[in-house]
């Protein structure tokens, strides 16, 4: 998966998890 797919399925879950994986 992408760095950006999981930021976009993740944001739902946790706005955290979404700028570690951006980071």
């Amino acid at each position: 998966m992408t760095a950006g797919y999981a930021c976009l399925f993740t944001l739902v879950s946790m706005d955290a998890s979404c700028e570690n994986a951006m980071s």
